[in-house]
């Protein structure tokens, strides 16, 4: 008797997760641009090469749809996914490795080969489980649109960081830390309350959580001091990685009980209550704030 909205359920949320891995893919696809005129300064490249960081993952993209979109039919659509995410992640590890240009360019066409799989398997079970023209018609302009948003937050993220790698060194980190909760918590809410200039809200966003990964590792540094900093990182990481890892299926029931607008709700809420925690934790922190070394 339950078997179809238990069906109706799982679809829901494969749709879900198919949407966010396709802005995920445009989040760190799109940030390339950004990153390009820094490479291009120190690998001392013309612009025509260093252009080739587009065209690599363009390159790899396109080869696998025309080559590899067999994948889909002979291994089938999850594994076909799995296959693509899988490659793409430990491609993206070995970029830490890299120290050459040739190098970055290859792991760029490997990525783009990996978003390919990624696209034919998903595509190909997008199409399976729509039932109709009208559906599948719905369901591929929301994934473009989540494709679109990721574009935005990307570079958004990346514009971030650079611009308080610039200027980070003349204030504290806390106030890196309070500028990144308070562009999440506006990037949020501005979605929330359906704010008609959706680029604002999530240029809000991606800025505020491009700056928070650095706030996240020099203001403990700045509090505490070198000594036994990695173990205290580690502890650090513990809540959140233990968040992280909760966070989509937190996020499928939010959807599927109160859909989009009551999981922004609660996401706009959280947002605020975190600028609230960080204001206390400024008050609290002041004597050694006051103290520590800008």
């Amino acid at each position: 008797m339950n078997d179809a909205p238990t069906a109706q359920r799982s679809l829901s949320v494969i749709k879900w997760l198919t949407f966010f891995m396709f802005m995920m893919f445009a989040m760190t696809t799109d940030s390339v641009g950004v990153i390009i005129p820094q490479v291009i300064k120190e690998f001392r490249l013309s612009m025509t090469v260093g252009g080739a960081l587009h065209y690599a993952t363009m390159s790899g993209i396109a080869f696998a749809g025309f080559f590899l979109g067999y994948l889909a039919d002979k291994l089938g659509r999850k594994r076909t996914i799995i296959l693509g995410l899988v490659l793409f992640a430990a491609n993206s590890y070995l970029f830490a490795a890299g120290r050459s240009f040739p190098f970055f360019l290859v792991l760029l066409v490997i990525s783009g080969a990996a978003i390919g799989i990624f696209k034919t398997g998903a595509l190909a079970l997008i199409g399976d489980i729509t039932r109709s023209t009208t559906e599948h018609t719905a369901t591929m302009n929301t994934v473009e649109g989540f494709f679109a948003v990721g574009a935005i937050i990307g570079p958004a993220q990346v514009g971030a960081r650079a611009v308080e790698m610039a200027v980070g060194r003349y204030h504290h980190p806390l106030w890196t830390l309070v500028a990144s909760v308070t562009l999440i918590a506006t990037g949020m809410v501005l979605l929330w309350v359906g704010f008609p200039m959706l680029t604002v809200s999530l240029l809000c966003y991606g800025a505020g959580s491009g700056i928070w990964s650095i706030a996240r590792g020099t203001l403990p540094l700045a509090l505490f001091g070198p000594l036994g900093y990695a173990a205290l990182m580690g502890r650090l990481a513990m809540p959140s990685l233990i968040a992280q890892s909760l966070a989509p299926s937190l996020g499928a029931v939010l959807i599927e009980k109160g859909g989009s607008n009551g999981a922004l709700a609660v996401l706009g809420i959280l947002s605020l209550v975190n600028v609230a925690l960080v204001g206390g934790f400024g008050v609290c922190a002041r004597p050694q704030i006051s103290s520590a070394p800008a």
